[in-house]
């Protein structure tokens, strides 16, 4: 990157590129979704607001250098994920996306690095686009149109990500989130349901013998591992006296909880600290779900502020994203 001092890498910032507005213009039936002014329609009704933030490379590089992001990792939009729609949809969208973002991300190959998208209600193909882009990162939902990540049917995909070595970021998706019944007030669905919904897919690879069966994969999830990293306690506890917690894994979760990440999205620097505590600098990445109105863009700063030390603090901004994503070590 040609910089003295050590880059910063955000590692959760969504993206929608050109393409995506283009194609959904051209043939909304196409790609389950259309544009209705500043929002989005998909063909479940669902309205999503956009704006110029998520779909302008300039103006996204002019905020990155307000907040010293050297480098930004781009996802696709989490509700355009797309797994309700019929499969051929779904990898109709994730060609045009990927594509799109690898362009994006190869005129602006100092700032940005394009994280992909799978179609995961298909797993072949999923797997397909895998080995077909070679991804250095791949996001996914927190479950899959309800189904939780210990699926049995998504661990081909698990294991092709180990043996291709791609990233994968795990992001609560829109729909199915856990107890979205009771949380439609309030704007509850995201406050409580999204870190609610991250700490049941991280339990579920745990539990579910996810990290067992792919001990190298690089897996992260968004939001500070939401409510999980609060629940270990509980969770180590349950596994050592209750037989449920031993159908699939007996290796402790104290073990298992080392091989996964989490961003630094908190929104507390107590929280943040306890987070890094419980994790190690080493499991903690700069996230700042940018442009999103439930982002942290000033993150660089916030994490200086804990007074970490300089090894820690080198980690956490950008290094140990660095070597997970190919780009060196911390």
């Amino acid at each position: 990157m040609g910089q003295k001092r050590p880059i910063t890498i955000d590692v959760h910032q969504h993206f929608v590129p050109e393409a995506y507005f283009d194609a959904i213009s051209a043939d909304p039936e196409a790609f389950g979704a259309s544009l209705e002014g500043d929002y989005f329609r998909l063909r479940s009704g669902m309205k999503i607001k956009w704006s110029a933030r998520q779909r302008d490379p300039k103006l996204r590089i002019r905020d990155m250098d307000a907040s010293r992001i050297d480098v930004a990792v781009l996802s696709l939009l989490p509700p355009l994920f797309a797994y309700a729609e019929p499969a051929d949809t779904a990898r109709r969208i994730c060609t045009l996306v990927n594509d799109a973002l690898t362009e994006v991300a190869r005129d602006h190959r100092d700032r940005f690095i394009a994280m992909g998208h799978v179609p995961l209600q298909d797993v072949d193909a999923s797997i397909e686009e895998l080995q077909r882009l070679r991804l250095t990162a791949v996001q996914i939902g927190s479950n899959v149109n309800g189904r939780s990540l210990d699926d049995p049917a998504l661990l081909p995909f698990f294991r092709a990500a180990e043996r291709v070595g791609t990233f994968i970021f795990v992001h609560p998706t829109v729909s199915d989130l856990i107890g979205a019944d009771r949380l439609r007030q309030y704007y509850l669905r995201n406050l409580i349901g999204n870190p609610t919904d991250t700490a049941v897919a991280i339990a579920s690879v745990m539990f579910g013998g996810v990290l067992d069966a792919c001990p190298n994969l690089k897996i992260c999830f968004a939001h500070g591992g939401g409510a999980a990293p609060y629940l270990w306690g509980r969770w180590e506890h349950g596994q050592s006296v209750r037989r449920e917690a031993k159908v699939r894994t007996t290796t402790p979760l104290g073990v298992l909880r080392q091989r996964i990440y989490v961003d630094t999205l908190t929104h507390s620097a107590s929280a943040l600290r306890f987070l890094i505590g419980e994790v190690g600098s080493g499991h903690v990445l700069l996230g700042s779900d940018y442009p999103a109105d439930m982002g942290d863009h000033g993150q660089v700063a916030a994490i200086e502020q804990l007074g970490l030390g300089e090894t820690a603090a080198r980690q956490i901004l950008g290094g140990t994203a660095a070597g997970l994503l190919g780009l060196g070590g911390p």
